[in-house]
């Protein structure tokens, strides 16, 4: 009974605690909540007492009637010694927390253990109750010296969480730019086609970066040594290669044209251009082989641009089919080394060819061409450090008698943003790019192999047309009237006369079936 007024009286301090905290207290609300917590706390621990003393009565009563019926059926010639098992002293510090619910819970332990209590699964009960009472305590606490130091300094959390989005930001920056160039000085130590004198293509010196040397960047200025080192055993080698250069450009000429055509062959850049362009000439289109894209190299490009590269897709009747394939990025470079008339603009080196294989040849279809460079500032005055469109082209690719537009083609590259539906006639209505051109090559697959091992220059860039719009490609006179052609003539030449699609045409391309090489 006296371990019930006790509790009784903590009762009361613990509501008159309360009460004066609701007096002084400023947020109401707040205090309200734990009021009720508090109450509904103190109702589970009333009940908690109710059934922890109707066990005890129980347990009391049940060794009551034991001891009784032991002394009744035990006489004084059968007593024999019984060993006393000695009750288990559970030591037990008890966690006053000034009126919590822990303190309850750590009284009512040792209340229960100090009335002769020793079930251990009641114990192991208890302390679980204890153990999960300061838990949700010190959780609280926490809580409420967050709330006041947020109160005192309401700007603190926000300026720090927003210095280091920034920190990660520019960290994320940093190594995104390290991955870009480490990635494109694998690409450049890829082997790409010969000149026809054996040696490597102008135009594809490495570009030097990375000007501050930390110790995370050494493994990528040690890989730079290297290609260095090799370019320069290139340089030094050049003048003995030369003459043996001279020797495979003759044997790869005598491969590739006729003997009558043979006696003409000299070393001439002019003719051999000449020569090239003559192999260029519309023939027969075979649709599972598709057609190859030679991107050659960009000129008039912005003297800001840093590193470019060309976004390629397929467009049917102003629609795309499929998402866009990106070419390997390139440096940019100063146009000073060439024979070109605007000295400022810049350049880059593509050297890239993309074979595109079953598609079904029909005059809707052309190239999307998106060019994407990093370089100069935006409209805030912050530095461009990633890839963003710059401009597009789009190319028909097969004229309306499905043949390839095989040629050497200069392309304006047009202003964004990019308009698929629009004709090669009403491109030309849309401004260009400064003075930015894109030189390729389109040819049919079969001839991918001879087009391989020509040279790519840009001093050849006068050699390079503008593509001729589609409509200029018409029928011929004689293709009205199909009926009277010889059975054995190709009908690649005439839409009609083209198998069904699904029959032996297979479905256009995805993105996984063009081929960047």
């Amino acid at each position: 009974m006296t371990q019930n007024k006790i509790l009784e009286k903590q009762r009361d301090d613990i509501v008159q605690r309360l009460n004066e905290i609701t007096a002084q207290g400023r947020n109401t609300g707040y205090l309200e909540t734990m009021v009720k917590q508090l109450s509904a706390k103190e109702q589970k621990n009333e009940l908690l007492l109710a059934t922890m003393k109707q066990q005890i009565d129980l347990l009391h009563t049940e060794s009551v009637k034991r001891r009784i019926q032991s002394q009744q059926s035990e006489t004084p010639s059968s007593q024999k010694p019984v060993k006393v098992q000695p009750i288990l002293q559970q030591t037990y510090i008890p966690f006053y927390g000034n009126g919590s619910l822990a303190s309850e819970i750590s009284a009512l332990r040792l209340t229960y253990i100090q009335s002769g209590g020793n079930d251990q699964m009641i114990l192991a009960h208890l302390q679980d109750l204890l153990t999960e009472a300061q838990l949700v305590e010190q959780r609280e606490k926490r809580i409420r010296t967050l709330r006041k130091k947020n109160k005192n300094n309401p700007g603190s959390a926000k300026w720090q969480l927003n210095e280091k989005i920034i920190t990660l930001e520019m960290e994320n920056r940093q190594l995104e730019d390290h991955i870009f160039k480490l990635q494109h000085y694998r690409q450049r130590n890829i082997k790409l086609p010969k000149t026809s004198n054996g040696v490597m293509e102008k135009g594809l010196q490495l570009p030097r970066f990375m000007k501050e040397h930390t110790h995370k960047n050494v493994k990528a200025l040690n890989a730079e040594l290297e290609v260095l080192k090799q370019e320069f055993e290139i340089q030094r080698l050049k003048k003995r290669i030369k003459t043996a250069g001279i020797q495979r450009a003759n044997c790869m000429s005598t491969a590739f044209f006729p003997v009558e055509e043979q006696k003409h062959q000299t070393l001439n850049p002019a003719k051999d251009i000449m020569n090239f362009t003559n192999g260029l000439e519309p023939a027969p289109y075979d649709p599972v082989t598709g057609f190859v894209v030679f991107y050659d190299f960009l000129l008039g490009l912005d003297p800001s641009y840093r590193v470019c590269r060309l976004a390629v897709s397929l467009c049917s009747g102003g629609l795309e089919m499929g998402s866009s394939s990106p070419l390997p990025p390139v440096y940019c470079e100063n146009a000073s080394s060439i024979s070109y008339d605007r000295k400022l603009q810049n350049i880059a080196m593509l050297a890239t060819k993309q074979a595109v294989p079953r598609v079904r040849p029909s005059p809707n279809i052309s190239l999307i061409i998106e060019l994407q460079a990093s370089g100069g500032y935006d409209q805030y005055g912050q530095e461009v450090r990633r890839l963003i469109p710059r401009g597009w082209v789009k190319i028909d690719i097969f004229d309306y008698q499905n043949r390839v537009i095989s040629g050497q083609w200069k392309v304006p590259i047009r202003i964004p943003p990019v308009k698929p539906s629009l004709t090669t006639g009403a491109l030309n209505a849309v401004p260009q790019l400064e003075h930015a051109e894109l030189y390729l090559r389109l040819v049919n697959a079969r001839d991918s192999d001879i087009q391989s091992a020509y040279p790519i220059d840009i001093n050849n860039y006068v050699f390079y047309k503008y593509p001729p719009l589609t409509a200029a490609y018409d029928f011929p006179e004689d293709a009205k009237f199909t009926a009277t052609l010889p059975t054995n003539y190709p009908p690649y030449f005439y839409p009609n006369m083209q198998p069904s699609y699904g029959n032996s045409v297979d479905s256009p391309p995805s993105r996984s079936k063009m081929i960047t090489q």
